[in-house]
């Protein structure tokens, strides 16, 4: 029987940790067609409770990075409680994405996308 070790690399954070004002967004993208996997973390942190908490969506081109979709593919939102922190992973194909990540509320809130994990290859052992 046979195994296989996953070769990992990475790529430095996309976007720092950034302070957001309520309702504002920010925007990064990756460029990674030979990944088998991407793990994309976001960080926030909610100063104050606000009735729509901050939130992340996907958007992915087909076409080399001329057009993204329209519509998000995963997306999520994070605690609405003020004064906590969260941390969401997307795993994702290799491939084209804009992510964008928008405060809400009226309260300020940092977001940031951290040093992303990228799955090159499996290796027999």
């Amino acid at each position: 029987m046979s195994t296989a070790n996953r070769v990992i690399a990475h790529i430095a954070t996309l976007h720092a940790p950034a302070g957001l004002a309520g309702s504002a967004f920010m925007t990064a993208t990756i460029v990674n067609l030979t990944a088998e996997e991407l793990r994309v973390p976001f960080y926030f942190v909610q100063y104050g409770t606000s009735s729509a908490g901050p939130e992340v969506e996907v958007f992915r081109s087909t076409d080399g990075g001329a057009n993204f979709d329209t519509i998000a593919a995963p997306s999520f939102s994070v605690s609405r409680s003020g004064g906590t922190q969260d941390r969401k992973t997307i795993v994702l194909d290799g491939g084209i994405y804009a992510f964008k990540m928008c405060a809400g509320g009226p309260y300020t809130c940092t977001v940031g996308v951290n040093t992303v994990e990228v799955l090159t290859a499996y290796e027999a052992v």
